[in-house]
């Protein structure tokens, strides 16, 4: 039966704004950085490293543990960014910083210990840097902008 004072059946809210289309620059970045993060990996590997007399003996579990740790974040990071979420961008920025300064302050060790480490490691800097440059110039930094203007109601899509 039909009560004419019942409320509208319609959608009464505002529909969630349209995120304009990602530039392929902030795919790009997002891909480098995980790629960075998964060729350090072979940087890793002990034939690869290289002994160190003066570095302690960490149990593999550990290397493990920090690994999926780490890289979890990354990749985490690195998705959040992708998806247009300017928070994880500046996170993300942060958390690159952060692993240049530790990765430089042992890069001249990693050179004189293993060239192969030390080259991959410097490539791995290069590709973040690379990375944060598509993601805060250009392209990138204006979808950003755009997509936190339309976040906040200030813009139309």
């Amino acid at each position: 039966m039909h009560n004419p004072y019942s409320p509208p059946g319609t959608e009464v809210s505002d529909p969630e704004p349209a995120i304009p289309p990602r530039p392929n620059g902030v795919a790009n970045a997002c891909y480098l950085v995980v790629g960075a993060l998964l060729l350090s990996l072979v940087a890793l590997i002990p034939a690869v490293r290289g002994d160190r007399p003066d570095d302690p003996q960490t149990p593999l579990m550990v290397t493990l543990v920090f690994i999926a740790i780490f890289g979890g974040l990354t990749f985490w990071l690195a998705q959040r960014t992708y998806q247009g979420k300017n928070w994880a961008r500046w996170w993300l920025l942060a958390y690159l910083v952060i692993g240049w300064l530790m990765a430089g302050s042992e890069l001249t060790e990693d050179f004189l210990h293993s060239p192969t480490a030390g080259l991959i490691n410097l490539f791995c800097i290069g590709l973040e840097a690379v990375a944060a440059w598509l993601l805060f110039a250009g392209p990138g930094a204006a979808w950003f902008a755009r997509i936190s203007a339309i976040r906040k109601g200030k813009a139309s899509p």
